[in-house]
C-alpha cells in the first residue's frame, strides 16, 4: 500500500473519531447556577441546593461558594425542582425549572428567616437563559436517535477497509 493511502486513512480516522469524542462530551446536558442570598441581598455561604428532576428523580446537590453561588452540571433534560437550605433560614424552592441541552438557567435563590418558607413557581420567561455555544434545543428523543460510538467506528472501519481494497486494487492495475 503507498504512503499516500494510509496517509489518507490515517488521517480520516483521526478526523472522524476527534469529532465524536467532541460530541459525545457535550451531548445530552444542561446546568442550573445562581445565587443565594438573604432577605437584604447578602449572599448566604455553605448552603445546600438540590435539584430533583420531576420526571425520573434524579438528584443532585452541590454547596454554595463564599459569594452564594452555586453550579450543576451535567443534567439531563427535563423539568427540576430546585430547594436551597441554610442553617439559619428559610428554604426557599423553586418549581418547574426547565434544563435544554447545551443551555444554563441561572437565577437567585432568596432564603427567609427562620420560621418562614417560601416558595416560588417559575415560568420560563423568568429564567434568565445563558447559551453556551449551543443555538437549537434538543429534545431526548433528537438526542437518543444521536449515533453512538460503536457504530461510528463500525462506519469508520468499513471506510479504512474500502479505501485500502481501493488502494490495493489502483496499485494492481497500474503494475
Amino acid at each position: 500500500m503507498s504512503k499516500s493511502v494510509k496517509l489518507f486513512s490515517l488521517i480520516l480516522l483521526l478526523l472522524a473519531m476527534s469529532s465524536v469524542g467532541s460530541a459525545q462530551s457535550q451531548a445530552g446536558s444542561g446546568q442550573i447556577a445562581g445565587q443565594v442570598a438573604d432577605t437584604n441581598g447578602a449572599a448566604v455561604p455553605n448552603a445546600t441546593v438540590k435539584v430533583t428532576n420531576k420526571g425520573t428523580g434524579l438528584e443532585r446537590t452541590a454547596t454554595t461558594s463564599d459569594d452564594g453561588l452555586f453550579t450543576i452540571v451535567l443534567l439531563p433534560p427535563g423539568t427540576y425542582l430546585v430547594v436551597a437550605e441554610a442553617t439559619g433560614f428559610a428554604a426557599a424552592t423553586l418549581d418547574e425549572v426547565v434544563v435544554n441541552v447545551g443551555r444554563s438557567a441561572d437565577f437567585p435563590l432568596t432564603v427567609g428567616a427562620s420560621g418562614i418558607q417560601a416558595s416560588v413557581m417559575v415560568a420560563a420567561d423568568a429564567i434568565q437563559v445563558t447559551r453556551n455555544e449551543s443555538d437549537a434545543v434538543l429534545t431526548e428523543t433528537a438526542i437518543s436517535t444521536l449515533p453512538n460510538l460503536h457504530n461510528i467506528n463500525s462506519h469508520i472501519y468499513r471506510v479504512t477497509t474500502c479505501a485500502h481494497s481501493v488502494a490495493q486494487t489502483l496499485s494492481t492495475s497500474h503494475s
